[in-house]
Order: structure tokens, then sequence, then C-alpha cells
């Protein structure tokens, strides 16, 4: 959504993504989309709101749209037709919604977002099975080059530049025993995401190890990547419910 930000340099309308409603339901936390052209922020940064700073909504129409029924071995979904027929869902999505692709014949669904589970059509793609292999090479030297760019928040900065920020005790944050869930939020300078990290080691700089349970919605990393990650890094600790997709 689009709010309007006051600076002793003028005015700027810039673009927050929604993270998380405030504790006393006055308005929401988000995080900062754009990058200003001349105020003190930068893209990522924290800011709380509520209704009346909202000046224009934004719903987002590219998230990869995931299928939630029966899938295979490699996560696709498959959709039983009315013929008893059992197909790729996302295929039957490609091939028939609005707009759908005629079938090519020989030619396979490629997925270009590498969710499995995604059936958005203008996230597929039909090619020639030959040339999947160097496809998939490609699309993870991009996203191993995108990853690079993606950083930890500091939190206990936000915590100082926000009064209704909450993170746990220092003493907790500072003493986590392995196999413990914690969230961190990512952001690669255009998108922040709020996401759960098992606790696999301890560094003797008293640093952390850990290995990433969400899938995320816009960074470029998979579940299972591993975290670098420090006490002040972390907002909130112990997952209470299945944290291994989506935010919690």
């Amino acid at each position: 959504m689009t709010l309007g930000f006051i600076g002793a340099q003028g005015s700027e309308f810039m673009v927050v993504e929604v993270l998380d409603p405030l504790e006393d339901g006055s308005g929401w936390m988000g995080a900062l989309s754009n990058v200003p052209d001349f105020l003190p922020m930068e893209s990522g940064d924290l800011v709380t709101f509520g209704h009346r700073h909202i000046l224009e909504v934004h719903y987002s129409d590219n998230r990869c749209r995931l299928w939630t029924g029966e899938t295979n071995d490699d996560g696709h979904g498959l959709l039983e037709l009315d013929d008893g027929e059992t197909v790729l869902a996302a295929e039957w999505a490609l091939l028939n919604t609005e707009g759908g692709q005629e079938k090519i014949p020989g030619w396979v669904v490629y997925w270009n977002c590498a969710r499995p589970a995604c059936i958005r059509p203008s996230h597929l793609e039909q090619v020639p099975p030959e040339e999947v292999g160097l496809r998939d090479a490609a699309l993870k030297a991009r996203m191993l080059k995108a990853a690079e760019d993606v950083v930890l928040v500091d939190g206990e900065f936000m915590q100082s530049t926000h009064d209704k920020f909450w993170m746990p005790d220092l003493d907790d944050r500072e003493n986590l025993p392995i196999g413990e869930s914690v969230k961190l939020i990512f952001t690669d300078g255009h998108a922040a995401e709020r996401m759960w990290v098992r606790v696999a080691a301890k560094g003797e700089d008293n640093s952390y190890h850990g290995v990433l349970m969400n899938t995320p919605v816009h960074l470029p990393l998979e579940p299972g990547s591993p975290v670098h990650f420090e006490a002040k890094n972390v907002i909130e600790i112990h997952c209470e419910v299945d944290c291994r997709e989506g935010v919690a």
C-alpha cells in the first residue's frame, strides 16, 4: 500500500509491504519497498501505520499460486479430471484458464518461479524436454546471484527506532538451544519477509548457523538454505505451529 512520508526536505509517496498487525490493534507494522529519492530512509526499513495513513492499497497479482491438493514425489500438483484421468495441475492451468496456451506436442511444462507447487499460468511455460536441464542450470545461477543481495535486518536497531517493535529478551536470544526455531527479517532492498530459521549450531563468536524453514514469497531463497545470524537479528523465538510454509 502507498503511504505519504514527510521530512525536513519535503514529502514522498512510497509503497509499504504489510508484515504484521500491531498488538494493540491500532494498525500494522510494514517494510518500506521503495528506495526514497531524498528522505533519510532505506528500502526494508520498518514503519508503523494506521488506517488514516493509507493513501492507496495494492494487491499483488504475481505471487506464486500454490496447489494445496495432492502432489507427486516432485512436489507438482495433481488434478483428477471428471473422466478419472490424473494430470499435472500446472499444465491444466496453463492450457485451460482464460487466455490459455495451445498444447505443443512433446513439450513439457517448466516452472520459471522454481516452485513445483505453483499453478499461476504467468509463471509457467512449455519448453522442449531437452531444454529443461539448461533452464535449471541458468535459473539456479540467477537465484544464487540474487541470494547474495539478501541480508538480515538488525532487530535491535529497529527496536531502538520504533517504540512498538518487540523483541525477546537479550539473554534468551544469546542462549538459543540447538533445534530451536527463531524468526528473522530478510530483505534484498526491494522486499522484506519474516521467516523461520531452525538453529543448527553456535559459533565461537556467539553467532548462529541455521537452516531456513519457510518458502519465501518474494526473496530468491529456498527452504533448507543455510543462514548465518546473530542475537540482534532474532525477533521471535519458537514457532508453535507448522512454520515450514508461509510466515507463521
